[in-house]
């Protein structure tokens, strides 16, 4: 694991809020005493990440019943077409979009079916891989923060269940601005952890029914192994914004 200080704001002072034992490591969820916002620290390095999503290091997907670790789980499909539905409200098909963080590439292929002009975003080459063939979307291996793509080069950039898995959001974000036309829109999703937060502080009483209605030993699912950031729609808003800003950055 690794020491960082807060990506929105660049601090690195923190109060704690609780550790979950996870994959033999004591993961220490934080909250930043500068601007609030709650991140995993120290957190997973590249190397261990690049571990944690090697089946031949980590079990995980096959026990929740998946056959390639990128695919996502049967739940999210419902919510894919909620969110595509959602998108072509704003955006006529024949726009250009690109998913950020494609992994299986789902979404991408739902989106080039509903007449959008769809890429598939991933560092992963096997995820990449993975969807040429399922789903013959259009692939373009790059990482989030480097997407190897020219200046407003899209209508849309969606990026769900994403930025919360990146060691620098504030890039990932300018980014998404760099690669977005004049006048297009961003759709991005991610966990609110609002709720955890206010029970983790303020309704710890709470944890005991938690754990008993849920099953969960560890009680909340902070997923620290994960997730580098703990979103709430405050610092996401500052985030989007630029209210808070690292050092050095934009």
């Amino acid at each position: 694991l690794e020491e960082a200080p807060c990506g929105l704001c660049g601090s690195p002072d923190s109060e704690l809020l609780v550790v979950q034992h996870w994959f033999g490591e004591d993961f220490r969820i934080v909250r930043c005493l500068a601007c609030g916002m709650i991140r995993t620290n120290p957190r997973p390095s590249a190397a261990w990440k690049a571990s944690f999503y090697d089946p031949n290091c980590n079990g995980l997907a096959a026990t929740v019943g998946r056959d390639f670790v990128y695919a996502p789980a049967p739940d999210r499909l419902p919510s894919y077409a909620r969110l595509l539905r959602f998108i072509l409200e704003f955006v006529p098909p024949g726009k250009r979009l690109i998913d950020v963080g494609a992994a299986s590439c789902v979404f991408a292929g739902m989106a080039r079916d509903a007449g959008l002009d769809a890429v598939a975003c991933d560092y992963s080459k096997e995820a990449l891989a993975h969807g040429a063939e399922t789903y013959k979307v259009e692939t373009l291996q790059s990482p989030a923060e480097e997407i190897a793509a020219p200046d407003a080069s899209f209508d849309v950039v969606t990026i769900f269940h994403t930025i919360e898995h990146l060691p620098d959001p504030l890039k990932v974000l300018r980014e998404l601005h760099r690669v977005l036309k004049p006048g297009g829109m961003v759709f991005l999703e991610t966990p609110n952890y609002q709720l955890h937060a206010l029970i983790q502080t303020r309704l710890r009483f709470l944890m005991p029914v938690y754990r008993f209605l849920t099953k969960k030993p560890l009680g909340l699912p902070w997923v620290p192994f994960d997730h580098y950031y703990h979103w709430t729609p405050r610092h996401l808003c500052d985030a989007l914004h630029g209210d808070r800003v690292h050092p050095g950055g934009g």
